[in-house]
């Protein structure tokens, strides 16, 4: 039989830092295109970084599909965001940093600057050249001789080349980290003739030089093995599936100056899956240099050796433009044909605007992957520990190409994520096979309550970290090399989902939070939370159990759910019938003809009175114990009914599907948990009190508790149970059994993760004592990483002071739905309610409506025990 584990681990797994780059095309300079793409030839799969167009209001909502799929880790923007902007940023990508780029002059009449300053570094590129250098990638030898690219330092440049594919010195801004690792690299250097000729000009040793830009492309079309920034940052990098690929039209040659034109170029490498070793997927070309045939046919060259190709029998490359028509594109396709192979083909396509470039997902499917190359599918980097008591250290995963080789200090410097799944200690998984993990929400950001403390032994006195919670709900925290040991706190439910609440990071980013020029800061989310009455009550009643999943399997069974019921768990206004009779009856004493009717003076209060204790004296006093026997029948009652309705189950085979005896040890299983008391009751001939004797104190001779007369205990008839009166009182008094099937409702619908707050009492402005608070949440819970707030009751609807209580709290806490269980009766009833509540409540927060139910599917004869 499957049991639970007893320990619960933590699994990290390394992926790459992923930053996403926000511009307003109206404002966007070629200059800030052109550091956007050095930075990202400069970090471990920066390749594959989105350029997002952006504006005051916020992303293009083209991209917005993209950018939730890509999930960055730093979102970086040049775009002038507004508050709002950012909170919706914040809210739907829950960055772990979103930057805001300080422009900066050379003077006031120049050219504006732009560097990209990333709030903390990403694992170089250079990181994948041991493991690149330790293996046969195929059917050749070891790479041997690795070359690279870079400039010289007397201002050498090439558009073409920097674009396309990158210099060392422009991406890392250090010109002597081109010799720091001889060993593994060198570097072809672009140099003017000048400092080429002249003798005082320092060189290195192991770098070639050469002041054309056309030899790098003749090098790129040898066979050799040459990898530039370009292929470095694309090397071992994980990447989204698309599903509108483009390696069925070989090479995207972008022809063109505008900024769409570059934006189809950059972006529309994420179009294609992870190019071979030294593969090249996409180029741009600028007008100008696509009328030098010379030049077009070295390029053509470049891509017959190294450009990706879906199979023989595709293209090339396919010639693309925002810019230009499609007669000189196919002028252009002829020209760029190597010289004696006039058969090669080359597609051409006109192209509308840059959104063509934005790639497309299968929803089930949009998830990172790693692809393999010359191997099986590359090994994930990976590490476990054990959580114990809310604590575990950690031996922080490391990339899979960064475990097998030392690194020079050179090019092991850099932060990568560490993707973290932890199982979670307070399980509330029904299945005894399967442990629920921590999936975090976006929209309630529990993670900065997760401690993660970090041993580093860099020479940075604050080293900055990343963390956040990634799209799968995985805590997501950034490490590096230089940490040797870490060690992680696990917040526990009610810790967690409080500061989620209080929130003391909210609107981090916004603008007036860092504003000296006396802008008040953004208050919490709410002031303060504490719980309710009926919250302690709920956990009250649910702590009669081990876990959660037992005590929902035994309060949700009809068979459970109607004796406690008759033994005094049931609040009167469940009686409809009763309502709808004291409603008529104070009509017609007050003469009114609708079933609107006005209390204003004292003749019309003494009536009201009057009937409310008639009504109140027809109410049927619950049972003060059942017995055994009337439970058996009742239950025999209950399994013929279940083998009428399954055929199947034939009388003479039922043992092969009920064991016997299935009533008492659920009976047992419920006095044991203290739901039911087992004992007996007798009335005192005497004072004719009725004692309750439980069979902890049953003895030889019974004393009444009033009147302390001695009688002899009985030998006939059979045991009584009483109902917990703590349940009892919860469930009459504070209306907890309609939280607790909601609670029920939500916990079957979650496969992965589940916990939650039971009722909450806020303060949205401030706590007072003496005070009524804003609002009352009956639950606060977390489905699979949905945000679910919920309202319990057992009224038809709700009223409109409620229905406002619930709008403020979702305008500020802004859960990801508003779960209402009411009494109300069909479908038409239900939209109708859903209706009112949506129009108070903001666009993102949905509202569903569930009618609660007094008895549930479960009357199948299986009781819990």
């Amino acid at each position: 039989m499957w049991e639970k584990p007893a320990h619960r681990k933590i699994e990290g797994t390394a992926r790459p830092l992923r930053v996403a780059y926000l511009v307003d095309l109206k404002t966007c300079d070629d200059l800030l295109i052109d550091a956007i793409i050095a930075e990202s030839f400069s970090r471990w799969s920066g390749r594959r970084t989105p350029i997002i167009p952006a504006s005051s209001d916020g992303v293009d909502p083209a991209y917005q599909a993209w950018l939730h799929a890509f999930d960055a880790d730093i979102i970086y923007s040049f775009a002038n965001l507004t508050d709002d902007a950012v909170a919706q940023l914040d809210e739907l990508m829950a960055p772990g940093i979103l930057h805001h780029h300080e422009d900066r002059y050379r003077d006031p009449e120049g050219d504006r600057r732009f560097r990209v300053e990333l709030p903390l570094q990403g694992l170089s590129c250079l990181s994948v050249l041991p493991m690149f250098a330790s293996r046969r990638w195929g059917f050749g030898d070891r790479p041997q001789s690795i070359l690279t690219f870079d400039k010289y330092w007397d201002g050498s440049e090439d558009t073409f080349l920097r674009e396309n594919f990158g210099f060392l010195s422009t991406s890392f801004g250090n010109s002597q980290l081109a010799d720091s690792a001889p060993e593994l690299f060198s570097c072809l250097t672009l140099i003017s003739k000048e400092a080429l000729e002249n003798r005082q000009h320092g060189k290195s040793e192991c770098a070639k030089y050469e002041s054309d830009p056309r030899a790098f492309l003749e090098a790129l079309a040898e066979p050799a093995a040459i990898l530039p920034p370009c292929q470095l940052s694309e090397l071992f990098c994980h990447y989204l599936e698309p599903k509108n690929s483009l390696k069925r039209g070989g090479v995207n040659v972008v022809v063109g100056d505008d900024i769409s034109d570059r934006l189809v170029f950059w972006n529309g490498h994420n179009r294609f899956p992870r190019n071979e070793m030294t593969g090249t997927s996409s180029i741009r070309i600028s007008v100008e240099q696509s009328n030098d045939t010379d030049f077009l046919q070295l390029i053509g060259k470049v891509l017959d050796r190294r450009g990706v190709q879906d199979d023989q029998y595709s293209p090339v490359a396919t010639i693309r433009s925002t810019s230009l028509d499609e007669n000189e594109l196919a002028e252009i396709a002829e020209r760029i044909k190597p010289e004696g192979k006039s058969w090669k083909r080359y597609e051409t396509e006109t192209i509308s605007d840059a959104n063509w470039a934005i790639p497309k997902f299968w929803e089930e499917r949009a998830f990172f992957t790693t692809g393999s190359v010359a191997i099986s599918r590359e090994p994930k980097g990976q590490q476990r520990s054990e959580l114990a008591n809310g604590r575990a250290e950690l031996l922080l995963a490391t990339p899979w190409h960064l475990s097998e080789n030392y690194l020079p200090p050179s090019v092991r410097a850099g932060q990568w994520m560490v993707d973290l799944s932890i199982e979670r200690e307070n399980d509330h998984c029904r299945f005894s096979n399967v442990v629920h993990e921590w999936v975090l929400p976006r929209r309630l950001r529990i993670d900065p309550f997760f401690s993660l403390s970090r041993d580093n032994s860099s020479s940075q006195m604050y080293p900055r970290y990343c963390q956040r919670p990634t799209r799968s709900g995985y805590l997501s925290a950034s490490t590096e090399l230089t940490v040797h040991q870490a060690s992680i706190s696990v917040p526990d439910d009610d810790h967690a989902l409080f500061g989620g609440l209080l929130d003391f990071q909210r609107d981090r980013f916004l603008r007036s939070e860092k504003d000296n020029d006396g802008r008040q800061t953004h208050p919490p989310k709410v002031r303060d939370a504490k719980y309710s009455d009926k919250g302690r009550y709920l956990l009250g009643a649910l702590q009669h159990f081990s876990n959660l999943p037992d005590a929902l399997q035994a309060l949700m069974h009809d068979f459970w759910r109607e004796t406690l019921r008759k033994l005094g768990a049931n609040p009167s206004h469940l009686d409809d019938q009763l309502e709808t009779d004291f409603q008529n009856v104070l009509s017609k004493r007050l003469r009114t003809n609708s079933n609107e009717w006005m209390v204003s003076d004292e003749q019309s209060r003494q009536t009201v009175a009057r009937e409310a204790l008639r009504v109140a004296s027809q109410l049927r006093r619950p049972d003060r114990f059942i017995q055994y026997d009337k439970l058996l029948s009742r239950y025999d009652k209950l399994v013929s009914s279940f083998l009428i309705e399954n055929p199947h189950m034939k009388e003479e085979n039922r043992d092969q599907y009920l064991p016997p005896q299935e009533l008492d040890p659920s009976i047992q299983y419920l006095c044991e948990r203290k739901v039911l008391y087992q004992g007996y009751e007798w009335q005192c001939r005497n004072c004719y009190n009725r004692n309750w004797i439980s069979i902890d104190d049953l003895s030889r001779v019974m004393t009444c508790n009033v009147c302390q007369n001695k009688a002899l205990p009985p030998v006939s008839g059979g045991w009584q149970f009483k109902a917990s009166g703590f349940l009892v009182e919860a469930y009459s008094d504070h209306g907890t059994e309609p939280a607790i099937w909601a609670l029920w409702q939500l916990a079957e619908r979650a496969r992965r993760s589940f916990y939650f707050l039971p009722s909450i009492l806020i303060w949205f402005n401030e706590y007072r004592e003496d005070g009524a608070n804003d609002c009352e949440v009956d639950l606060l819970a977390v489905v699979d990483g949905e945000t679910i707030a919920v309202e319990a009751t057992t009224s038809k609807t709700l009223k409109a002071s409620e229905i406002q209580k619930l709008a403020a709290f979702a305008e500020r806490v802004r859960p990801d739905k508003l779960y209402v269980v009411c009494g109300a009766n069909g479908e038409r009833a239900r939209d109708k309610l859903v209706k009112r509540i949506q129009e108070s409540l903001p666009e993102a927060v949905k509202v569903e409506v569930a009618t609660y139910q007094v008895s549930s599917e479960r009357n199948d004869p299986y009781l819990p025990s």
